[in-house]
């Protein structure tokens, strides 16, 4: 605790409650609040969970967290991250192809009844989030975020790279202290569908409405 301001980090206490997800916010929305500037951002979290620790079928997720967080800890993926942010504007969010989804809502087809009906669910969140915003799909402004669709791509996992752009353009457009209120609610193991989740999904929405896309990392751009 005594060395953490020796290497430049900042520390912020939050609710245990949101999972990442209301840290997350909390802490983008402070340093937005404190003018920081940056070219870019990772969004990073432990990626653990206990129900999958315990059980045989655990392996999948150390392949998960290694895959998603490569992009930041791997120097030769890093280095090439940064390049397709540099010379490619229209990327918002680059994270690992393999964890490229896109929903919620629309997949009957791809997932069986079970994950269907929780895709759904989680579209029902969405537009709790919007709400929670006061979101309405017209364009005001040349700086008005423009949310065109319900649904988007986003990184399945929640770690990868974004543009700090899009991360200003959000938190100087909405009011989001609803929405951080409603994330202290959801305390716990917090299952999926979830506001918590839904939100998790909603990073990829903050890009789209930008007019930026997400990427996945290796995909022809």
């Amino acid at each position: 605790k005594k060395d953490y301001k020796k290497i430049g980090a900042n520390i912020k206490l939050v609710p245990n409650a949101g999972k990442d997800i209301l840290p997350k916010l909390t802490v983008l929305q402070d340093l937005v609040k404190q003018k920081k500037s940056y070219d870019y951002v990772f969004l990073l979290h432990d990626k653990k969970s206990p129900e999958y620790d315990r059980a045989m079928r655990s392996e999948w997720m150390d392949t998960w967290r290694q895959d998603l967080s490569s992009l930041l800890f791997d120097k030769a993926l890093r280095e090439q991250c940064f390049f397709a942010l540099r010379y490619y504007s229209q990327i918002g969010i680059l994270g690992h192809l393999k964890h490229l989804k896109y929903g919620p809502g629309w997949h009957r087809k791809l997932y069986g009844h079970r994950r269907y009906l929780n895709e759904c669910k989680l579209l029902d969140y969405q537009n709790q989030i919007k709400k929670y915003l006061n979101i309405v799909n017209v364009k005001n402004g040349a700086n008005d975020l423009i949310f065109k669709e319900e649904q988007a791509w986003f990184v399945g996992g929640t770690m990868f790279w974004m543009r700090w752009e899009v991360i200003k353009l959000f938190m100087t457009t909405y009011k989001i202290a609803p929405l951080l209120r409603a994330l202290r609610l959801d305390k716990g193991n917090v299952k999926d569908p979830s506001l918590t989740h839904a939100c998790e999904r909603f990073f990829g929405q903050m890009a789209s409405g930008a007019n930026k896309k997400v990427i996945g990392y290796g995909e022809d751009i």
